[in-house]
């Protein structure tokens, strides 16, 4: 990536124009500063999708479900437990700081998956 910027002419319906620099303003920065974080997070966005698609393809499943699968191991540390809660269970029943909810056990008091 490189660090110097470049001007680039881009026309926008009025509507989208208006729209953009209303969210701009509510973030407090300028409009010019909003269509740059768009774009980067659209980059973001793609690559990542792109990162995951390739390392689906590489995953070895058979291995996957052979671990998945195993019997033995360790039980749940102390916090680590499985959350009760089903499905449609969510709020920040294990870790009050998490920036996501607890959906069937996903976040545990230490915040690992």
């Amino acid at each position: 990536m490189t660090s110097h910027s470049s001007t680039y002419p881009l026309r926008l319906p009025k509507s989208i124009k208006a729209a953009a620099a209303a969210l701009a303003r509510e973030e407090g920065i300028g409009l010019i500063q909003f269509v740059a974080n768009a774009v980067a997070e659209k980059l973001a966005a793609m690559q990542t999708a792109s990162f995951f698609g390739e390392r689906r393809q590489r995953a070895d499943l058979a291995a996957f479900r052979k671990r998945f699968r195993r019997t033995g191991g360790e039980p749940p540390r102390a916090g680590d437990e499985r959350c009760v809660g089903g499905r449609r269970h969510i709020d920040m029943c294990h870790w009050p700081r998490a920036a996501v909810p607890c959906v069937a056990g996903l976040v545990t008091q230490r915040g690992r998956l």
